[in-house]
């Protein structure tokens, strides 16, 4: 790369100093670059405000409901059906034992069990214990609850956002590891590209690994006089298609629960059914959608560019006072021609005007010495 500096002078005593670079065309801006569109940095202090301001909202409010006794409590099998589907988030209340009533959807563990349960209230008995019952579930639960084995009731439900609390681990370090890759090595114009592509991979791989887009969990098998019949409850969080071989097939959607007759069986007598997913046209609309962040993103806050000429304006300082000379000594001899003070100059003043010749200094500045009176 090669660089110019060009200076101008002014009246005003004000030098205008551009540098410009001259790079070969591999490193030349393309017009795409550098019409690219930046979001203002009033605009950008304004959304990282916001931002700022609903995170720390956020925080003090989850953080004086867990201190008051509130619970998160993630759903991971499907017997409440729609009403909390696989991978639901649920926030729990404490609540008095007594104000607990059938139908509440509540959070429990189970008498000498370590676990936690989320189930519906079937029964109030009549010496105060509880029954309860998961909503597809056919028969009720085989334990009583006493007030010490309830932990609250289910206050909110968030579809989905379980997995995103499952998958947090893998989230956290494949994020830390890409901002690491993309901060320490990677040149300032492949940033943008290598978020992009480091985010897909990223989540990707947690999709792969986790699976919460699309399953099923057959709850009961049925043989019938002409084969097998099979129902299932959909765990995915995109709707799915059970289609048996030569037969019909049943669309369901999270948490919903459907029955498939399949007659045709293989050579080793088995019945099979197949899961595909089943894609409606405004699930392809939010895909589409998220598949398009990246263009949106680069439309609205844009892209960093490469380096533009700038110009840079400065004053000239005033001139310097002259140094008062030291003072002579008496005995030392006159300097008949002192060496003449530099100056920092513009080179037009020192140039000799028309018809005049430049006088040179004497070359020996020796003090000549006095004829002695006599």
């Amino acid at each position: 790369m090669v660089g110019d500096l060009h200076v101008a002078r002014r009246r005003d005593g004000i030098h205008r100093v551009s540098a410009t670079a001259t790079t070969d065309r591999s490193d030349a801006t393309s017009p795409t670059e550098a019409a690219t569109p930046t979001l203002s940095p009033r605009w950008r202090a304004a959304a990282a405000w916001l931002v700022l301001i609903l995170a720390i909202t956020a925080l003090i409010w989850a953080g004086v409901w867990r201190l008051t006794g509130g619970h998160w409590e993630r759903i991971e099998t499907p017997s409440m059906g729609t009403a909390a589907p696989v991978g639901t988030l649920l926030w729990v209340d404490p609540v008095p034992f007594d104000s607990i009533r059938a139908g509440d959807f509540i959070t429990f563990h189970p008498p000498n069990s370590p676990h936690t349960y989320s189930h519906r209230v079937h029964t109030v008995n009549a010496d105060g214990t509880l029954t309860t019952k998961g909503d597809v579930n056919g028969a009720t639960d085989p334990w009583r609850l006493h007030a010490s084995d309830v932990v609250g009731i289910v206050t909110m439900r968030w579809w989905g956002v379980g997995w995103l609390v499952k998958m947090a681990p893998l989230l956290i370090i494949g994020g830390l590891a890409l901002w690491a890759l993309v901060r320490y090595f990677t040149a300032p114009r492949w940033k943008p590209p290598a978020v992009i592509v480091g985010v897909a991979l990223v989540l990707s791989l947690a999709i792969y690994v986790y699976r919460p887009l699309v399953g099923a969990e057959m709850i009961s098998f049925v043989p019938a006089q002409q084969g097998g019949r099979a129902t299932y409850i959909s765990t995915g969080l995109l709707p799915i298609r059970l289609q048996a071989p030569q037969d019909g097939h049943v669309d369901l959607s999270d948490g919903q629960v459907g029955t498939i007759l399949s007659t045709h069986a293989d050579a080793h007598g088995r019945y099979w059914v197949t899961l595909t997913p089943n894609i409606t046209w405004w699930w392809w609309l939010v895909l589409v959608l998220v598949c398009f962040i990246p263009a949106l993103w680069t439309l609205i806050i844009g892209l960093p560019g490469k380096p533009q000429p700038h110009t840079v304006e400065r004053r000239n300082s005033p001139p310097s006072s002259p140094r008062p000379a030291p003072p002579a000594d008496a005995d030392a001899p006159a300097d008949r021609h002192p060496t003449p003070r530099l100056a920092a100059r513009n080179r037009s003043e020192h140039s000799p005007r028309p018809g005049t010749a430049r006088r040179s200094p004497p070359h020996n500045n020796t003090p000549v010495a006095e004829p002695d009176a006599r």
